[in-house]
């Protein structure tokens, strides 16, 4: 696979890329990586298929270091950061490829902190993946495995105090992707009091991602509408994304949560919420909506965890993607698909109305995403076509308009974004633009 690790951990097509040897393996470089923490390491996955196979393989690495390990099973993945904090476990792990098709898995990593490891640390990891493994412990020096059956009732207690809201009078519409969340995100909601009408709930293993969830959000909107429901929520494969539809059925992407809930928290004058930290793929207006109210915007790299360590570093309560990974510094370390569902659903209780209008903060600029298929995505930088017609475009958007081609952290895609004021310009820059990578890049 050349270099593991991407945006969000180790990805590949389950069995093929991503093998139960490198997870053995990655296993028993991440545990010796932490050797000098004693405590167990905590593990979760999402509903695919493959995720028992590879699961059972990185516990088998850990346990043949001597590392001791609670495995939780389905569980979302900021459940899994938040026990691996809570029980102050050396370092936690999702199986899990989140929003990718079902043949793909991932190894995600969290430090004891519940963070994601930072590019250092997972390069330090990756050193040690191919090292023989020579000399391993035997009799009674292999780690034990425990099961933690408690794990899911403990991450729903931790949401529902989190946000301490009756959600009574509210009727919720919940497409749970068939993944990760498919439990416990509707109990959540039902347990603070919302009406919930849940769909793509069935963990068969062979669905999740598949024409639902924050994917593809057709079923949920028709869903919404049809049963008069207050709003939609769509989580990914091991939710710690989170999309929305109002009441009439229309997409609020990440960016519009984001700027609902730094409006929220900036009424509420919580430390840390003058500063929003986002994606470079944010939309224009949301920036300009935010200066408006007096909320500085950072800006990161693509990946939740980059906007988690600006986070960290500016203070900032709230950050995440237009993708719809959210994070709530003061709650979760990591993007929390039921903590920002239930944090939503309990401003627009509070505030009444539509949610269709309570999302309408600000007016997107005009914004095409196209993905285009690169076997070369890594060469794109070093093409002196596509770079000098990036430069075209830009200069003739006379600052009223960006343009952002990067190389998919998880897949063998190049996204192509393309933002400004006319729609038919920047529609026929980013055809231009695809067709040129697929061209040149294949």
């Amino acid at each position: 696979m050349g270099r593991y690790f991407g945006t969000d951990g180790i990805r590949g097509v389950a069995n093929l890329e991503l093998t139960c040897e490198l997870a053995m393996n990655a296993a028993r470089a991440a545990a010796s990586f932490f050797k000098n923490n004693n405590a167990p390491l905590f593990i979760g996955r999402d509903t695919r298929i493959s995720g028992t196979m590879l699961e059972s393989a990185f516990v088998a690495g850990a346990l043949s270091v001597g590392k001791n390990v609670f495995s939780a099973g389905i569980i979302p993945t900021p459940a899994v950061s938040f026990l691996t904090r809570e029980l102050a476990c050396s370092f936690g792990v999702v199986i899990s490829a989140s929003h990718n098709p079902v043949g793909d898995n991932g190894i995600k990593l969290f430090s004891g902190d519940g963070y994601k490891l930072p590019d250092s640390s997972e390069l330090l990891i990756e050193g040690m993946i191919n090292s023989g493994w020579n000399g391993l412990p035997v009799e009674t020096g292999v780690g034990n495995l425990q099961l933690f059956d408690s794990a899911p009732r403990r991450y729903v207690e931790h949401v529902k105090k989190s946000v301490n809201c009756d959600l009574s009078g509210l009727k919720i519409a919940i497409d749970c992707a068939c993944g990760a969340g498919f439990d416990v995100a509707p109990k959540i909601l039902r347990d603070l009091g919302a009406q919930v009408l849940a769909i793509n709930t069935e963990p068969d293993g062979a669905r999740i991602n598949v024409k639902c969830g924050s994917t593809d959000m057709a079923a949920l909107a028709g869903l919404t509408v049809e049963n008069e429901c207050h709003l939609g929520i769509a989580l990914d494969g091991d939710a710690d994304r989170c999309l929305m539809v109002d009441e009439k059925g229309n997409k609020i992407d990440g960016d519009q949560i984001l700027a609902l809930l730094a409006l929220y928290m900036k009424e509420l004058e919580l430390a840390g919420s003058g500063k929003l930290v986002v994606t470079v793929m944010s939309n224009l207006g949301l920036e300009l909506a935010m200066r408006e109210h007096g909320i500085e915007l950072l800006r990161t790299s693509v990946g939740d965890r980059y906007v988690i360590e600006k986070m960290r570093e500016c203070g900032a309560l709230v950050g995440g993607e237009q993708s719809g990974h959210i994070i709530l510094q003061s709650f979760n370390t990591t993007g929390d698909g039921p903590l920002t569902a239930a944090f939503v659903a309990s401003v627009l209780k509070k505030n009444g109305g539509k949610f269709s209008e309570l999302a309408r903060i600000f007016t997107p600029l005009p914004q095409v995403l196209l993905n285009v298929k690169a076997s070369r995505k890594k060469d794109f930088t070093e093409d002196r076509f596509i770079t000098a017609k990036i430069a075209e475009y830009e200069k003739s958007f006379d600052g009223k308009g960006r343009i952002l081609v990067r190389p998919s952290g998880t897949e063998p895609l190049i996204r192509v974004m393309v933002e400004g004021e006319n729609d038919e310009k920047i529609n026929s820059a980013a055809r231009t633009l695809a067709s040129l990578i697929e061209e040149r890049l294949n």
